[in-house]
């Protein structure tokens, strides 16, 4: 026990970073927010808050949340450094752009 405090110390003042999970609405066909910035080790959430099906599929073939259904959702977790732009496969207007630094 003492050994597992000792470490939650040692992380939590070696200014290690955490994790952040972003959600990205889908509403009104527009990803609501369709750009965002992030970090390495960050993790998107696409949520479907529309009647329609919607994807998030980049346009480099690098990721896609597959189809969402009304009320359903699906996370990427980004492990490298980029520019990665996305669109949904039914509704190619729908566009957006996660800036991983």
């Amino acid at each position: 026990m003492r050994f597992a405090i000792t470490l939650c110390a040692a992380m939590f003042m070696s200014g290690a970073a955490w994790a952040e999970v972003i959600t990205i609405d889908i509403k009104s066909f527009k990803y609501n927010a369709a750009d965002v910035t992030i970090s390495v080790g960050d993790t998107v959430i696409w949520v479907n808050q529309d009647r329609a099906r919607h994807t998030a599929t980049a346009r480099d073939s690098s990721f896609s949340t597959g189809t969402l259904k009304t009320g359903t959702s699906n996370e990427i977790t980004f492990a490298s450094a980029g520019t990665f732009e996305y669109f949904c496969k039914f509704h190619r207007k729908m566009a957006g752009r996660i800036i991983v630094n």
